[in-house]
C-alpha cells in the first residue's frame, strides 16, 4: 500500500507539473513577444540569475575579507535629433500704375488672384481635412476591432489560467495527501 500511494503521489506531481507548462506556454504563446522564443526567455532569465547569483557571492567574500567589492560603472546615452518647419509665403504686387483706369485694372487683375489663390488653398484645405477624417475613421474602426479582439483574448486566458491553474493545484493537494497516507501507512 505505502508503494503505491508513494507512486500514485509522484504521478500526481508530474501531472501538476506539465499541468503547469502548459499553462505558462499557452500564456507565452498569447502573451509573448512576437519573434522572440521562450527558451531565449528563459535562457536569459537564469543567465540574469547567475549573474546576481556570482555578484552576490564577490561581494559575501569581499565582506567576509573585509575587502570593498569592485564597482563596475556602465553607462548609457541617447541621441535625438529633429526638425520641422513651417512654409509660409507672402505675395507682394508693385506700385499701382498712375493712371486710374490702368489703377482699377490692375486692382481687378490682382483681387482675380488672390480669389484664385484662396480658392485653391480653401480646396486643399478641405481635402486634407478630408482625408483626415476618413483616415481617422478608418483608425476607429481598426482601433475599435482590436480592442474586442484583446477583451475576448484577455478574457479566454484569464478563464483558461485559472482552469489550469487549480488543475494543478488539486493534482498538488492530492499528491501531498497521498505521500502523507503513505507515510502514515508505513
Amino acid at each position: 500500500m505505502h508503494t503505491v500511494l508513494s507512486v500514485l503521489a509522484f504521478v500526481l506531481v508530474v501531472l501538476a507539473a506539465l499541468t503547469q507548462g502548459v499553462g505558462i506556454v499557452r500564456t507565452w504563446l498569447d502573451f509573448g513577444r512576437e519573434g522572440q522564443r521562450l527558451r531565449d526567455v528563459v535562457a536569459a532569465t537564469l543567465r540574469r540569475g547567475a549573474d546576481r547569483v556570482i555578484a552576490w557571492r564577490g561581494r559575501f567574500v569581499a565582506r567576509v575579507l573585509r575587502r570593498h567589492p569592485v564597482t563596475i560603472v556602465v553607462g548609457q546615452g541617447a541621441l535625438a535629433f529633429g526638425a520641422s518647419f513651417d512654409a509660409r509665403g507672402r505675395i507682394q504686387y508693385g506700385a499701382l500704375p498712375s493712371g486710374t483706369k490702368a489703377a482699377l485694372a490692375e486692382l481687378e487683375s490682382r483681387t482675380k488672384d488672390l480669389m484664385t489663390r484662396l480658392t485653391v488653398e480653401k480646396e486643399s484645405r478641405e481635402d486634407a481635412d478630408r482625408l483626415a477624417g476618413q483616415e481617422t475613421a478608418a483608425l476607429r474602426r481598426d482601433l475599435g476591432s482590436e480592442v474586442e479582439r484583446l477583451v475576448a483574448r484577455d478574457r479566454r486566458i484569464a478563464t483558461g489560467g485559472v482552469g489550469w491553474g487549480l488543475a494543478a493545484l488539486f493534482m498538488t493537494v492530492l499528491a501531498a495527501i497521498c505521500q502523507t497516507l503513505a507515510t502514515v501507512v508505513s
